[in-house]
């Protein structure tokens, strides 16, 4: 597709032309040819997806992890364009680009956005306040928002070229949906049960060899022992259960034994209906929650690797992958704060240490001693004289030895 084709195809400006190569630079996205977009709702095990390929694959893929246009504002500050667009943009540079959502059951994924959220957003209070809080509170709320949370399917509602090409089902032999549009998009569907094949799944579909590691499990995060006590103390309303069979996403992305198990398991215990904030009402709900919020969750450094390509990271991402490998637990995160920065500011930050000066011992004063003088040694030698006429008589002289002059 040439440039003016583009243009008309997806109704860009040339303004927007001009902003969408601004957005690719600012988000790195300008020098790499191949792109992933883990482009999915949160709370589905994307963290582990985005840092297990950025470890296996940093030096082929750059990975973008988002979750919907606000994020992508707050991180870049850019407003004025979607993700479909920058998908699009980037395919019309002839880039190789996917796109990869997952799929979570409903009732873990509505846990799991609860928490992420329970103290800044639905409480806003601090983690610490929101411990000290009863369980049938926390549950309160929960069941009073269960229908309106967790929602939404991305590949099926979000991704344009599947709405207009929506596949019949889910592959259950291959564990995932695959969709070519043209020749260099791939949009692509896993799910969150079979993440203990996902490196084989990623290995055949990008290529290369991918290792999957977990990452920004929640028994690992703050709030994790009330996540779990929140767990192992819920009873789903017996209302809740019609909900579960009437989920249409629970029938496409489950075998009919698989979503039958999944509702025994949930209304096996059952306690009384609950009635849910109606539509209305979380309306309100959501209006002044968004209004007292006093910080924003957008977990923008939560890594394990940051995708950084450095020749220190990188050099670390090869290390890394060797303990992963070999069962060992890796020694350090992949971020280039962590691996370069960090340690620099520490050793600037540890004051010199100045050599302690040990006094010097002052020698005793031993008196010197006088060498002795030894005598010297006289020696006698006889020195002829004249002989006297009659007299015999020897004159001796003493002479002082040289060696000692």
């Amino acid at each position: 597709m040439n440039y003016q084709d583009y243009m008309n195809y997806h109704n860009i400006s040339d303004e927007k032309f001009e902003l969408l190569k601004k957005v690719n630079t600012k988000i790195g996205l300008d020098k790499t040819l191949h792109v992933i977009f883990v482009y999915c709702p949160p709370k589905l095990g994307s963290t582990s997806l985005v840092s297990s390929i950025r470890l296996s694959a940093s030096h082929i893929f750059k990975v973008l992890h988002v979750h919907d246009e606000q994020m992508l504002k707050i991180l870049t500050g850019i407003e004025g364009v979607t993700i479909q667009e920058i998908i699009d943009f980037n395919v019309f540079l002839e880039k190789k680009v996917y796109v990869i959502d997952i799929y979570r059951e409903p009732i873990e994924r509505k846990m799991s956005e609860f928490f992420g959220k329970i103290a800044s957003y639905h409480f806003n209070v601090t983690n610490r306040r929101i411990e000290s809080y009863s369980l049938p509170r926390i549950i309160k709320r929960f069941n009073q928002i269960f229908t309106h949370i967790g929602e939404g399917d991305y590949y099926l509602e979000k991704y344009r070229d599947i709405i207009t090409y929506p596949p019949p089902h889910f592959d259950f032999v291959t564990k995932y949906i695959s969709h070519k549009e043209g020749k260099n998009l791939i949009y692509i569907k896993l799910r969150l049960r079979d993440s203990n094949k996902w490196g084989e799944i990623l290995s055949t579909l990008l290529r290369t060899e991918i290792t999957i590691i977990r990452d920004y499990e929640r028994k690992n995060l703050p709030l994790a022992d009330l996540y779990q006590k929140f767990k192992d103390n819920y009873i789903l309303p017996i209302n809740f259960v019609d909900y579960l069979r009437n989920d249409r996403r629970l029938s496409f992305y489950l075998t009919p034994d698989e979503r039958k198990e999944y509702i025994q398991r949930w209304s096996n215990i059952t306690e009384q209906a609950f009635q849910s904030f109606s539509d209305n009402e979380y309306k309100i709900y959501s209006m002044i929650t968004d209004e007292n919020q006093s910080r924003i969750d957008i977990e923008s450094e939560h890594y394990f690797d940051d995708g950084c390509i450095c020749r220190e990271c990188s050099k670390m991402r090869r290390l890394v992958l060797r303990q992963i490998k070999h069962g060992v637990k890796p020694t350090s995160r992949l971020s280039h704060y962590v691996i370069t920065i960090k340690p620099k500011q520490i050793q600037q930050e540890i004051p010199q240490q100045v050599p302690q000066q040990v006094p010097q011992q002052v020698p005793q004063q031993v008196p010197q001693q006088v060498p002795q003088q030894v005598p010297r040694p006289i020696y006698i030698i006889p020195t002829p004289q004249k002989q006297q006429p009659n007299n015999p008589t020897i004159v001796m002289k003493l002479r002082t030895s040289r060696f000692h002059r």
